[in-house]
């Protein structure tokens, strides 16, 4: 069979019901804006005039594909294309194609629903296309710090008082005072379930006299959860600890830019009706729980999800808002595709380790996962294959060892009716006596293992960064060389 070169970008196509956020090749995070502008869901040219600071450019272009959604009923909603955007008057135009519910709405959310190509927001380094499942920000107002839906104890808080890392000045410095000995800040809550994982982050900026912050994420009690202490002067993760019968208390610290962290805890708690996000700093020792008078620092993008890691940041405001999953597929295998044997490579990033679930980065199938060819990440972290022929699934072969996280992972899969051979980062190639699939083929999902028409905890949540396919089984020792 010849080799048919095709573009999968001209190829792919993606969906996803909602905005979303990502950082953009000049590390702003974009793609999620406010408007009180009263507009008639209808066909059209709409304009709306963003909630954002006058003057800074919030990157919305002419063509940028966008959802425009009442915060309080996501089923009333706008779409269309980016007519034009004015970053001094922060007016932007919108030409509405189709529409969903009715009525006229002054309370918006405007989200671009295109694929997000992903940049490190430090190093400015292209990541690749983030893909992920759905989530929700059970906090409100998750950049108002201001707001009295959030509890505060000696702390002044003067809002937009610098720039934030979607480039706009709306973050707030937070300044603590003297009263009392016990550490203070911030808090909020919602409900979760009890037992449930969840992640509680936030975006940190250094002002003053504070070296060590921590973060609390406990049941409603303060029995049970954990905490984790972060050095947002040097980047560094300090001590985890578990409160109470709470358990797996983890943290990470991620560099944005201009000095702003990302600060995350994970924690299972074991019982409660609603989650505490609490914030606070701390003295100078590691695992301190003393805090630190008159210090001063910034904080923006609060956010509390269900879940054993974090995800990309969703904004809100009045509402706990949802980001939908991302789908990305072809859905038209010919001419490229051979159905009698193949080899796929792919080039991802190694995601955060979900204790409960797999994650699917790419399935090659009839539409079903009766009949299938997929690789994914483990729970354990390994990199691994199955196929499935007639619903009867085959796993393996699978290459040792767990690459690090945030790693750049390369894993090729050959196959054929007969058997399979896998290897990942030029490592030794494991091969099985596994049949794969050799008719019926019709779509390949990027990221997921049926997109959003399968499990939710199957989506990939990770970046994918190349994607080839050879219409043919590759030698081992080829194997060997496509990923190193």
């Amino acid at each position: 069979m010849a080799l048919v070169t095709k573009n999968f970008s001209d190829i792919i196509t993606f969906s996803r019901s909602s905005g979303a956020t990502w950082f953009n090749s000049a590390g702003i995070l974009q793609g999620v804006d406010f408007s009180v502008t009263s507009n008639t869901i209808g066909t059209g040219s709409k304009s709306f005039t963003l909630t954002a600071t006058a003057g800074v450019n919030r990157y919305w272009t002419a063509g940028d594909t966008v959802l425009i959604s009442d915060q309080a009923n996501s089923a009333n909603n706008m779409v269309g294309t980016v007519t034009s955007y004015n970053a001094s008057t922060q007016v932007l135009v919108c030409d509405i194609t189709s529409t969903g519910g009715s009525g006229t709405i002054t309370s918006w959310r405007i989200g671009s629903t295109m694929p997000r190509f992903d940049y490190d927001p430090s190093t400015l380094a292209a990541q690749g296309l983030l893909i992920e499942e759905a989530r929700t920000n059970l906090l409100t107002y998750s950049e108002d710090f201001s707001d009295a839906s959030w509890v505060k104890t000696d702390v002044t808080v003067t809002v937009d008082n610098t720039t934030a890392p979607a480039g706009t000045t709306t973050a707030d410095l937070l300044t603590e005072g003297t009263a009392g000995t016990a550490a203070i800040t911030r808090s909020a809550s919602a409900t979760v379930s009890a037992g449930a994982t969840v992640t509680g982050s936030f975006f940190v900026k250094r002002s003053a006299v504070v070296q060590w912050i921590r973060v609390r994420l406990s049941n409603s009690a303060g029995t049970n959860g954990g905490n984790v202490w972060f050095d947002i002067q040097n980047g560094v993760l300090g001590n985890q600890t578990n409160l109470g019968s709470g358990t797996a208390t983890s943290g990470t610290i991620t560099l944005i830019n201009n000095g702003w962290y990302r600060v995350t805890v994970t924690t299972t708690l074991a019982a409660g009706d609603t989650t505490s996000l609490l914030l606070f700093t701390s003295a100078s020792a590691n695992g301190s729980t003393t805090r630190v008078n008159n210090s001063a620092y910034w904080a923006w993008g609060a956010q509390l999800e269900a879940g054993a890691f974090p995800t990309s940041y969703i904004p809100t405001t009045t509402t706990a808002l949802t980001r939908s999953a991302d789908d990305a597929r072809v859905n038209v295998l010919s001419p490229w595709y051979n159905q009698t044997a193949g080899t796929l490579f792919v080039e991802r990033i190694q995601q955060p380790l979900d204790p409960v679930s797999a994650r699917r980065y790419i399935n090659i199938c009839d539409g079903s996962t009766a009949n299938s060819i997929q690789k994914y990440q483990a729970t354990g972290g390994i990199s691994a294959a199955v196929t499935a022929i007639g619903g009867v699934a085959s796993f393996g072969p699978s290459p040792t060892g767990v690459p690090a996280q945030n790693s750049i992972v390369r894993t090729a899969l050959s196959f054929d009716g007969i058997s399979k051979s896998m290897c990942r980062d030029a490592g030794t190639v494991f091969t099985d006596a596994i049949a794969s699939p050799t008719s019926g083929m019709t779509t390949m999902f990027i990221g997921s293992q049926l997109g959003t028409a399968g499990p939710a905890v199957q989506f990939s949540c990770t970046h994918i960064r190349r994607i080839t396919y050879y219409p043919r089984r590759l030698s081992n020792a080829e194997l060997v060389s496509i990923t190193s």
